[in-house]
């Protein structure tokens, strides 16, 4: 049945107001819900991993020298982030760098080929190489206000970038 005008009926107008109102209170339901639930969080991470009195980790001299403390589970949370970063794993990496604030939200990616000569494969030119253009795009940062178009929308150049796109 196709719907025309005459098989449609409207909503009753008390009802779609009642039905807001119901998700509304719904939604400050649980509003209220993850609240508590990021307290509690936050006190529990808080909470030694024995009783007695926390070990102060500035006094630690190093990871291995948790092994054994009483430390907070906040604390343990973020040694074992820091183990797993330094074995390489990368979403441990970008955890660490997003707590940081070192992830820049856009880069300007280049692209090309690298042409190396026959003497020059070897390992270190290549690393060297390599940490060079990672240099080259830890420099060139898009503008976040005109995103690399270098104006401003109305033809005139970028206030923040003046008109180059780039930070």
């Amino acid at each position: 049945m196709v719907n025309t005008e005459e098989n449609l009926t409207p909503f009753p107008k008390g009802q779609t107001v009642t039905e807001q109102r119901m998700g509304g209170i719904a939604s400050g339901k649980v509003r209220r819900e993850r609240k508590q639930f990021r307290e509690t969080l936050e006190i529990m991470l808080k909470m030694p991993l024995k009783d007695g009195k926390i070990d102060n980790i500035e006094e630690i001299k190093s990871l291995m020298g948790l092994e054994g403390k009483n430390i907070t589970a906040d604390q343990l949370i973020l040694a074992k982030v820091i183990s797993k970063a330094t074995k390489g794993d990368l979403k441990a990496i970008d955890y660490i760098t997003n707590i940081l604030g070192e992830n820049p939200i856009q880069r300007l990616q280049i692209s090309g080929t690298i042409k190396l000569e026959p003497e020059a494969m070897d390992l270190e030119v290549l690393i060297q190489e390599a940490q060079r253009r990672k240099a080259e795009l830890n420099t060139y940062t898009v503008c976040p206000f005109c995103r690399g178009s270098g104006d401003d929308g109305n033809g005139k150049p970028c206030s923040h970038c003046g008109g180059l796109g780039t930070e």
